[in-house]
């Protein structure tokens, strides 16, 4: 379960702080958008259309980035902060209870 997703954290800096430098300034810029197409598992992307910290655009690109299988879930008129709902618990819950049983370690 990803939630408030970003591509890398310089991406999420340059959309916060478009008027400095910021990758002179990062020393990791956390590429989650490198890391997500080695993920197999069934992954969930919670995000909220409203979020002025993690644009939607970001998250959304990580997600298409991501291989199958996955769900990309758009909390309407959520932001960062206020995401959580009875209802978005009970959109967890439901793909938690879908996805497969872990294979056991070798």
């Amino acid at each position: 379960m990803l939630i408030s997703a970003y591509e890398s954290t310089l991406a999420v800096a340059r959309n916060q702080y478009f008027y400095l430098p910021v990758a002179a300034l990062m020393k990791d810029s956390f590429r989650s958008d490198l890391r997500i197409a080695r993920v197999s598992e069934p992954k969930l992307f919670l995000h909220g259309d409203l979020d002025s910290s993690v644009p939607l655009s970001s998250g959304k690109a990580l997600f298409d980035a991501a291989p199958e299988p996955k769900t990309f879930s758009v909390q309407q008129g959520r932001g960062h902060n206020d995401i959580w709902t009875p209802a978005l618990v009970e959109e967890v819950i439901a793909f938690a209870d879908a996805a497969p049983a872990p294979a056991p370690p070798n």
